[in-house]
């Protein structure tokens, strides 16, 4: 009944065949027959978790390939362009350099403010 290659073959006794066959839904089955079928099971579950995980890896150097994470909210700015992604991202280079101009003018009258008043020792 099992193929040559099971090398393992058990000896139940009465008490255990009797339960055994009380949880099988198909009938009575031989207890080694079960514990073989169990075990092609957990082969073929097996074959096909590492077939999965070893899917995404490159075959020259053995890393993973990149998969870059991505959350599918769009900033509340950007929501409404259907502009080019180019020009969008040279107003905000724009915007922000001067952003950065009006901060470095502010800072350069507050240092000739701070440099320009009187100061007297105590």
């Amino acid at each position: 009944v099992l193929p040559e290659e099971a090398t393992f073959q058990p000896e139940i006794n009465q008490a255990s065949a009797r339960r055994a066959a009380r949880f099988n839904k198909d009938g009575p089955v031989d207890v080694a027959e079960r514990l073989l079928i169990r075990g092609q099971v957990y082969h073929e579950r097996l074959q096909s978790a590492r077939a999965e995980l070893y899917a995404d890896v490159d075959p020259v150097t053995g890393q993973k390939l990149f998969q870059p994470k991505v959350n599918g909210r769009v900033p509340k700015n950007r929501q409404d362009s259907t502009g080019n992604v180019g020009q969008h991202l040279y107003q905000e280079a724009l915007e922000s350099a001067k952003r950065m101009e009006e901060f470095r003018n502010q800072t350069n009258h507050q240092v000739d403010m701070e440099a320009s008043k009187t100061h007297v020792n105590a």
